[in-house]
């Protein structure tokens, strides 16, 4: 499969994974696609339009930029005005469009592999498709400390490891080569959608406080972690990623608005800016979430692309993240003083409150909690993520 060459700018990374940064080569420079894979078996492509002046294409394409600048694969931008037949040989038909390129000693001779990212239009979200690309699709956290294994723990959002015995042919270490095995074989089929890693030093689960055998589900976004003690099977580990794979704060979407009208439960909308919002409000209620998730559906909602829905609650334009509660059976909304900081005791003060029946409709709660600043603002399209 060969391509003519591209107008690229080509993002290259100058340090390690993780903290390299961007370079932006001249507009003016056209490279044979070839010459990258031969230096860069993956490459990371955004097609996009300059003529299309839409608020998301622009946001997007500064996202990637920023994503480059976290991740040891090698990102480019396409300019589809100028490099039409090999944006329509890709089938792109919608801006912005990303595609993993992989060209591999384990591909066809002469072919190349093909993925397209179907995920969040942020920064983490493209940062964790190039982590998930870049690894091995089952690494070995072979250091005797526990350095390598808090920087392996935090290269995702959601990072999963197994705590074995050293194999051997006997005892405990028989059963360490077996579980590794049945591990191997989830990994193997579920790389694209998690990091996995193993750990085979007793001192290390020890200093982790873990049991051996173990497996740990560390959810970096949200420190809700997930964990699977004692010998496993292939389905004891499918079990654990679907559980893993859950927010107890989920994702506040269309697609999904009917998870948020049950009669019999309150629903808590967090309407953010941005990811850090997002994630920080995540950490701050998670534990919050859990506690009351028989009484209260909580979610994040984008707070640009579902302004009017946050407006229709009461919540003005000028200050996020903030947060709303909806009571389906009477239809009652409730405020969370926006401009004050997410407190997990003053959100649950509010719940509190309503789930006793002692609130008004439209009555404003977190008075009590700091101030914070303003959040910038962001735009939100249809395209093809």
């Amino acid at each position: 499969m060969r391509f003519p060459p591209l107008f690229l700018f080509l993002l290259f990374f100058l340090s390690r994974p993780l903290l390299s940064t961007a370079l932006l080569l001249p507009q003016t420079t056209h490279l044979d696609v070839e010459a990258l894979y031969r230096a860069h078996p993956r490459l990371i492509l955004l097609f996009t339009n300059p003529s299309d002046a839409s608020p998301s294409l622009r946001s997007f394409q500064t996202v990637f930029e920023k994503a480059a600048g976290t991740s040891s694969l090698p990102f480019a931008i396409v300019d589809c005005e100028k490099e039409g037949d090999v944006c329509r040989e890709q089938d792109v038909n919608a801006y912005p469009a990303v595609r993993l390129f992989i060209g591999e000693k384990e591909e066809a001779e002469g072919q190349l592999r093909v993925v397209r990212y179907r995920g969040k239009k942020s920064v983490s979200g493209l940062r964790s498709f190039a982590v998930r690309y870049s690894l091995p699709r089952l690494s070995h956290v072979s250091s005797h400390t526990t350095d390598e294994l808090e920087r392996f723990k935090k290269v995702d959002d959601v990072v999963v490891v197994a705590f074995l015995r050293a194999a051997s042919g006997h005892g405990d270490g028989e059963q360490g080569a077996m579980l590794l095995e049945t591990y191997k074989e989830v990994a193997e089929e579920r790389y694209t959608d998690f990091v996995f890693g193993y750990v085979d030093d007793d001192d290390v689960a020890q200093k982790e406080g873990v049991a051996v055998p173990s497996i740990v589900c560390y959810k970096n976004a949200d420190g809700d972690h997930k964990s699977l003690a004692g010998a496993f099977t292939k389905e004891d580990v499918e079990d654990m990623l679907e559980q893993c794979s859950k927010d107890v704060i989920g994702e506040f979407q269309e697609r999904n608005m009917e998870e948020y009208l049950v009669k019999n439960k309150l629903a808590l909308y967090i309407f953010a800016a941005n990811e850090d919002e997002a994630m920080t409000a995540r950490r701050e209620l998670t534990p919050l979430a859990k506690k009351y998730n028989q009484y209260v559906k909580m979610g994040v909602a984008d707070a640009y692309e579902y302004g009017p829905m946050a407006k229709n609650f009461g919540l003005g334009e000028e200050k996020w993240p903030a947060v709303a509660v909806h009571a389906p059976m009477n239809d009652n909304i409730f405020v969370y003083r926006q401009g004050k900081k997410i407190l997990a005791e003053e959100a649950e003060a509010m719940l509190m409150t309503i789930l006793q029946g002692k609130a008004d409709n439209g009555q404003v709660f977190g008075e009590d909690a700091d101030d914070v600043g303003d959040a910038v603002e962001s735009g939100s399209d249809h395209d093809e993520l």
